[in-house]
């Protein structure tokens, strides 16, 4: 909710619109009467949060598991279920109390637990976030969250559909229908996150993030795929299938003082961007990548 601040300026009258704040807090046993206005009358769901927010607003998430709520993207060729759905709003959405008390729940796809070749993954799993980002002025900021147990469909199996890209988070431009850097990520953790590609993250711009436990079932980017990485810490990814690296096409985006240690595959592959003094230790040790020493 915004208040217009108006001001007489060198003879000229002029409004503001300063930015608002919408809270979320899931512990209320009843939300009648709730808008998202105070702390008091905070949202149940982040959706909700993000859907009352314009760009330039904030939405401040308090401590919590938020497994609840969420939307279907309208990508072409996706259509996944997420808990968290930010559709071209240069918002910031950030916890009170941080990543270790405040975790974005998906799904792994119960139907498929026993599916030998792709557990997990099918039409009722939930993506953590996607952000949809056409231009650099609608670039959100996510602050200080955990997501866990998010999920992808395996739709498109032989091609690039979002649908199976990004289990944790999924960040894609609808215009040029390719992925984005356009959404910062700071202070989080993604972990037990699946997907057909790119287990963990399927592109986005993280900072002192931490990615772990993560697994993509098409030998293709465990933890990230097309990011930006700094000071980040990957780790124990690609148990499930370890043929898949760690971090994988990294083209437009750069590694700068990353940490790889225990992933079962190799740590780096295809990597044509720009890696900067980063730590490998006890990675797999396959055909190409890097996967121990520095860089």
């Amino acid at each position: 909710m915004k208040r217009t601040l108006c001001l007489l300026m060198s003879g000229m009258f002029a409004c503001v619109l300063p930015a608002a704040t919408n809270y979320v807090d899931c512990s209320f046993t009843s939300y009648e009467g709730h808008d998202g206005s105070s702390w008091e009358k905070a949202f149940k769901t982040i959706q909700e949060g993000v859907a009352a927010a314009s760009s330039g607003d904030v939405v401040l998430v308090a401590p919590g598991d938020y497994d609840d709520g969420g939307k279907a993207d309208t990508i072409s060729n996706g259509g996944l279920f997420n808990r968290v759905l930010i559709e071209r709003k240069a918002i910031v959405l950030k916890s009170a109390a941080g990543a270790a008390k405040t975790r974005i729940i998906g799904r792994h796809d119960p139907a498929t637990s026993d599916d030998p070749t792709y557990p997990g993954l099918g039409g009722n799993a939930i993506r953590c976030l996607c952000a949809i980002v056409n231009s650099a002025s609608e670039k959100p900021v996510v602050e200080g969250f955990t997501f866990a147990d998010g999920a992808t469909d395996t739709t498109g199996n032989g091609g690039e559909y979002p649908k199976n890209c990004g289990g944790g988070i999924l960040v894609w431009n609808t215009s040029s229908g390719a992925y984005s850097l356009n959404c910062d990520f700071v202070d989080c953790a993604i972990t037990n996150c699946i997907a057909l590609r790119a287990g963990g993250a399927n592109a986005g711009t993280f900072v002192r993030c931490r990615i772990e436990d993560c697994d993509a079932f098409r030998t293709n980017s465990a933890a990230c795929r097309y990011g930006s990485l700094y000071n980040c810490l990957i780790v124990r990814n690609g148990r499930r299938k370890p043929t898949a690296g760690a971090v994988e096409y990294i083209f437009s985006g750069v590694i700068v003082n990353c940490t790889f240690a225990g992933n079962a595959g190799q740590a780096l592959k295809y990597y044509p961007g720009l890696v900067f003094n980063c730590l490998f230790s006890e990675n797999g040790n396959t055909a190409q990548g890097k996967n121990d020493g520095t860089a």
